[in-house]
């Protein structure tokens, strides 16, 4: 058995994003994931007041961490992100 490179490997993440609560923000977030071949499995936001900080959780399909990584640095930058996105690999254990 040989090794990959953290980069070749395909699990799916957990992603968590603070962002400000906005129209259009999921919008510009999975466009970014769409570009960067990540398909979302699911997603939560919780509800406040309009302006405010909230979180944003999505779960993905099978993803490649290059190109998770890659994405969520361009996400990064968007205006409307607070904080350095949190991702958690999910992998599944034998």
């Amino acid at each position: 058995m040989s090794l990959r490179k953290i980069d070749e490997i395909e699990t799916r993440f957990y992603i968590r994003f603070m962002v400000t609560d906005k129209p259009g923000v999921l919008a510009a977030i999975t466009n970014v994931l769409g570009q960067h071949n990540i398909s979302i499995a699911s997603v939560s936001q919780k509800q406040e007041n309009k302006g405010s900080t909230v979180p944003v959780v999505i779960l993905t399909h099978l993803a490649n961490e290059r190109q998770v990584r890659e994405a969520l640095d361009k996400i990064a930058d968007l205006a409307v992100i607070r904080g350095r996105p949190v991702a958690i690999r999910m992998e599944k254990l034998q």
